[in-house]
């Protein structure tokens, strides 16, 4: 393995799988660590940003090849990536860090990775419908979820024309879910790993909620500030914010109820208009970097 290895997320799609299971038992490649990613590529100021000073956070001079892999260099799922600005720049930071790598992104149909953000939402603190989630009005002073944010071949294409095509790998989620120890034998070889599978634990790090729990957690978080833009709170009323959170109520709740959250009941009307949305965009990826998408019913 000659080349650094950047995986960028998306979120939602088993970044925290590979932070945990994988790249860490890689052999022949330095893993660094997520934050210290963080810490180089996504902290400085705009103006602040000096490529010796990450190379040096990240120990490139006499490191060899590294890994790191960092969802938020993708953009953050409840902001939209800043309208796209932040997800630009972190890929000029990364190509004036590095140079030369093989850039590694994991997309998922874009029906379950809003669904999935929204999950995350809540659990950060949030408190809005998921039509009132999705449908926020972004604007030069204000930024939240933005559906742009997903349209996946835009970020690509940017990626391809600065590390060319060849470095650009990309990687459906549901491959890697449907079939984890193959799919991994075949990641394995693209980017030149020495990784004994066998050593990998083949398991999910998150796990989603039931929509009991979901609601339950909606309902906690009006009497929590937390640190969310976007959503209201009646009073910052820890105590029982904390009892009403508390993983043993979580657990009890999702014992009691076997009614997963899916998809289709919580998008009802706006299902039709997210997957119009995408429709496109996904044609074009699926043709330009030859991926199963129709397969794994993404929007086409």
């Amino acid at each position: 393995m000659t080349k650094s290895i950047i995986h960028i997320g998306y979120h939602k799609t088993a970044t925290t799988f590979f932070q945990k299971n994988v790249y860490p038992r890689v052999k022949n490649a330095n893993y660094i660590d997520r934050y210290r990613a963080r810490n180089a590529i996504c902290a400085p100021y705009a103006f602040d940003f000096k490529k010796n000073e990450a190379q040096q956070i990240l120990g490139l001079s006499s490191a060899g090849p590294v890994i790191i892999c960092e969802e938020e260099l993708s953009g953050n799922i409840h902001t939209g990536g800043a309208r796209s600005f932040l997800s630009k720049a972190y890929a000029d930071r990364l190509k004036e860090t590095f140079g030369d790598a093989y850039i590694v992104i994991f997309i998922r149909n874009q029906r379950e990775i809003i669904r999935s953000a929204y999950v995350e939402y809540i659990k950060d603190g949030g408190t809005f419908s998921l039509k009132r989630y999705i449908n926020c009005k972004n604007s030069v002073r204000r930024v939240c979820f933005s559906l742009q944010h997903f349209e996946f071949i835009k970020l690509i294409d940017y990626y391809a024309n600065l590390f060319g095509k060849n470095n650009v790998k990309v990687y459906l989620f549901e491959e890697l879910v449907n079939d984890m120890e193959s799919f991994l034998a075949r990641f394995v070889d693209d980017v030149s790993l020495c990784l004994n599978i066998k050593d990998v634990a083949l398991n999910s790090e998150n796990v989603s909620l039931k929509k009991n729990t979901l609601n339950l957690l909606k309902f906690s978080n009006i009497f929590t500030s937390r640190y969310l833009l976007h959503k209201y709170y009646v009073a910052h009323v820890s105590p029982l914010h904390r009892m009403l959170a508390s993983p043993f109520l979580i657990r009890l709740t999702e014992k009691c109820s076997n009614k997963k959250l899916k998809v289709g009941h919580l998008f009802d009307k706006e299902l039709r208009y997210v997957s119009d949305f995408y429709r496109e965009g996904n044609r074009i990826l699926a043709s330009k970097y030859k991926l199963p998408l129709e397969e794994y019913n993404y929007p086409l």
